[in-house]
């Protein structure tokens, strides 16, 4: 009963949460065409501001945080 559970702790330790590399990459690309669309639209800057983008910024890195996409994420 020892072993699944290690395995268990291993798997989660080293970022395997049960989404294989593919459906991660599918999630990742979704959400650019979504951040795209977003970032295209004519009120994006008036809800994402230079000082909210800078903020959120701080803790996320990825375009997620509010940056142009650069094709990456």
């Amino acid at each position: 009963t020892i072993r699944p559970l290690q395995t268990l702790l291993t798997a989660n330790r080293s970022g395997m949460t049960g989404m294989n590399t593919k459906e991660s990459e599918r999630v990742k690309a979704a959400a650019r065409a979504k951040l795209r669309k977003i970032q295209q639209s004519t009120g994006y800057r008036s809800f994402f501001n230079d000082p909210a983008i800078e903020a959120f910024g701080r803790v996320e890195a990825t375009a997620f945080a509010g940056r142009p996409l650069s094709g990456k994420a």
